[in-house]
């Protein structure tokens, strides 16, 4: 992953996002990936994301009909992400976002991280945000946009984040990033989830496993297998962040869950479901591959009473 280091005058020569639709030239051979670049991006009808070949757009969103549509190169971004098309878990043509609470306003698509990462922030009516990681949607074929915990906001703009001063005493940057801007001039940075996605917890004399699954776009599954790996039961919603501890490497979560899944060999059952919580993960110095998750309100995630942490496992399958 290529660190993005942006002096100070990049930030004066950051334009406007160009969302003109620009020739296609089919036969381009890949290129070595590019870091991606800082720009400003204002909330569109349409917008254009470019990987290695700025000439050749990998990924577009429209809004039209009350919602949003993208419609992904497969080409460019299987090679950009996993480079194994059978990873790729979207249909072809334009795709829509599902999970919209709010006719559109606009769009932006930006990334954010150390390397190119498309990132889609919806805005609806009142200035409320949902977003999409656009990475996780292809690998995952998840198109549920996740409720932020912003209201005000009228627009975005990406550039750079992470502000120090190099040995040179020149200002530099370790990522980029979108912010979220609102009507006064404040602004504040889309955050994303970073720890570990997909942590799992059993015991050797244990018919069950319980999964949670936390994508970095916010959305959250818990899950029981079977010890043959077959779901029995499933809930997702969303998650956010409360507090962070990064010295210390303890973080602490909200949650709510709206959707219950119960399987059995007569199918797939769901209902609506109204789970709020809040939840811990803790890191260890020294402990490879080991989260400890202390359930605190709300489920207590392997059966073993609240504010009690348990030794999760780094998982190796994803819930979808």
């Amino acid at each position: 992953m290529k660190r993005v280091c942006v002096l100070l005058a990049v930030l004066l020569l950051a334009t406007a996002c160009d969302n003109k639709t620009k020739k296609t030239e089919t036969n381009t051979a890949p290129a070595e990936p590019q870091q991606p670049n800082a720009t400003m991006v204002a909330p569109a009808l349409s917008q254009e994301y470019f990987l290695w070949d700025d000439e050749r757009v990998a990924i577009k969103g429209e809004v039209k009909d009350g919602g949003v549509w993208l419609t992904f190169d497969k080409e460019q971004v299987v090679y950009q992400t996993f480079n194994d098309e059978e990873l790729y878990r979207l249909p072809d043509g334009p795709v829509e976002v599902e999970g919209l609470l709010g006719e559109p306003q606009g769009i932006c698509i930006g990334d954010i991280g150390q390397d190119f990462n498309p990132i889609l922030c919806v805005l609806l009516p009142e200035g409320k945000v949902q977003i999409l990681s656009l990475w996780n949607s292809i690998s995952t074929g998840n198109l549920e946009a996740t409720l932020m915990p912003f209201d005000g906001i009228v627009g975005f703009e990406a550039g750079p984040g992470g502000e120090y001063v190099g040995e040179d005493g020149e200002i530099n940057y370790d990522h980029v990033t979108i912010y979220a801007l609102d009507a006064k001039g404040g602004k504040v940075e889309i955050p994303l989830y970073l720890l570990q996605n997909n942590l799992e917890y059993s015991e050797n004399n244990d018919a069950l496993v319980y999964r949670l699954y936390l994508s970095e776009d916010w959305k959250m599954q818990y899950v029981i297998n079977d010890r043959t790996h077959e779901k029995m039961g499933e809930e997702r919603g969303r998650f956010w962040e409360l507090e962070a501890d990064w010295d210390n490497m303890v973080f602490r979560f909200g949650y709510e869950l709206t959707e219950a899944l119960v399987y059995s060999e007569d199918g797939v059952k769901g209902n609506d479901e109204e789970a709020q919580g809040v939840f811990e993960i803790r890191k260890n110095e020294g402990e490879w591959n080991v989260f400890y998750v202390t359930p605190i309100e709300g489920i207590d995630f392997c059966q073993k009473g609240l504010n009690k942490p348990v030794k999760f496992a780094v998982g190796s399958a994803y819930g979808g």
